[in-house]
């Protein structure tokens, strides 16, 4: 299932980007200056997505059965969601922002000292720009994040300078 809001990004900003708590907890993942996509960055990414006027948030929300890890689920659901937000972008005119770390390479040559081959292609997460995930779930979708439970949240967003209409459920048909 996917839910989704959209929201004037200057607003948006306002009430959610808190870079220096959001960037303090990705201090502790594994990924933290592992990957291109994932902090730490030498400019701060707001900047570079500052002139969108606004934003609209998906949260794919799904269960899964007692023989499958959070860890699996969350690939899975990775696989087809990056897919279909390179679609909406292009249907919608728009930006995505993925659900967690870009993907496209494995490994990230940035763990290899070597360049990213397809910069173009680097999408950046809402916790690696600084916005407070699960605030903006909890406040503006009712859900909240919750890692022991059978269920899997992923969240992610489109920035847009033309409200968007289209329905991201109509692209993720495809690749599920």
């Amino acid at each position: 299932m996917i839910i989704s809001k959209q929201f004037n990004f200057d607003e948006f900003t306002k009430k959610y980007l808190n870079e220096p708590l959001v960037h303090s907890y990705c201090k502790s993942c594994e990924n933290y200056n592992l990957n291109y996509s994932c902090p730490d960055h030498k400019d701060s990414l707001i900047e570079k997505y500052k002139n969108y006027k606004y934003i609209t948030v998906f949260i794919y929300k799904d269960t899964y059965d007692q023989f499958v890890t959070h860890e699996d689920a969350y690939w899975n659901a990775r696989n087809f969601i990056d897919k279909a937000i390179f679609d909406f972008e292009k249907e919608t005119n728009s930006i995505g922002l993925i659900p967690g770390k870009c993907i496209l390479c494995n490994p990230c040559l940035k763990t290899l000292d070597e360049p990213c081959p397809t910069p173009e292609l680097i999408r950046h997460s809402l916790e690696t720009i600084g916005f407070h995930v699960s605030n903006i779930i909890e406040n503006e979708f009712n859900e909240k994040l919750e890692w022991d439970t059978k269920i899997l949240h992923l969240v992610f967003a489109a920035l847009s300078n033309q409200p968007i209409t289209a329905k991201f459920d109509d692209f993720l048909k495809f690749y599920i």
